[in-house]
């Protein structure tokens, strides 16, 4: 499974391009919200995100998107990203 990372601040096109194009080729993804189920883009749209963070199964996850921007930054700082 794809999971990309969504903090608040995301690149709107470096999140769902990819999520989009992998969906049509057969490839489970997963949006993420990092902070929550609802996450605000760099240039105002909100995302309804299919999981928050916390929900994911990490040992699922075969590769990791973090896209661009303030987004990217917010989700390397998040406490729930980093496994003790």
């Amino acid at each position: 499974m794809v999971a990309i990372l969504l903090g608040t601040g995301f690149e709107e096109s470096e999140a769902l391009v990819p999520a989009d194009l992998l969906r049509r080729a057969g490839v489970e993804v997963r949006l993420v919200g990092v902070d929550g189920p609802a996450v605000t883009s760099a240039h105002g749209v909100t995302v309804t995100a299919d999981l928050t963070l916390a929900e994911l199964d990490r040992e699922a996850v075969d590769m990791l998107v973090l896209p661009g921007v303030w987004g990217a930054w917010r989700c390397s700082r998040a406490t729930a990203t980093y496994r003790p």
